[in-house]
């Protein structure tokens, strides 16, 4: 695998700019790791797979606050955060903690996804992840006092 695509890097203007920066180059990062598994077809993809993980963890760093913890990683034919996609929702101020939604419309289909991302900003005004989340479209399947969201980062 190459070296991996040139990263934008983090957007500080406003939570809205921060969120479309990271899409941007989540997109960039889903596509390269996806067409570079497609090239290597059935053949052992290890290195392959520890390439992406390195890659994610290298373009994820500008966004995320220090000590955030990442989940496994996933990709796939259409970046699950393309910034086409994005509609920005309500946003939630709470002192240098901002609450930021927002919503993917399906790549193929009429539906989508609702996500949150837990901002901080610092003295300078820069933006951090302190986490993003996944909004469970149904929560009624959920045991009783369990999140309806989940860590996506």
């Amino acid at each position: 695998m190459s070296n991996g695509p040139r990263f934008n890097g983090p957007d500080h203007a406003g939570p809205a700019a921060f969120i479309r920066a990271y899409c941007s180059d989540y997109t960039l990062w889903n596509d390269h790791c996806h067409q570079a598994l497609e090239s290597v077809g059935a053949q052992d993809d290890s290195d392959l797979w520890e390439s992406c993980i390195l890659l994610y963890k290298a373009f994820s760093a500008p966004y995320v606050a220090e000590g955030t913890t990442l989940q496994n990683i996933a990709f796939g034919s259409h970046s699950t955060f393309a910034p086409d996609r994005l509609k920005i929702g309500r946003r939630e101020d709470e002192g240098p903690r901002i609450v930021q939604h927002f919503h993917m419309t399906a790549p193929v289909s009429s539906g989508g996804d609702d996500f949150f991302a837990v901002l901080e900003r610092d003295a300078s005004g820069n933006f951090a992840m302190r986490q993003l989340y996944y909004i469970d479209p149904f929560p009624g399947d959920l045991p009783e006092g369990e999140n309806d969201f989940l860590p996506y980062l």
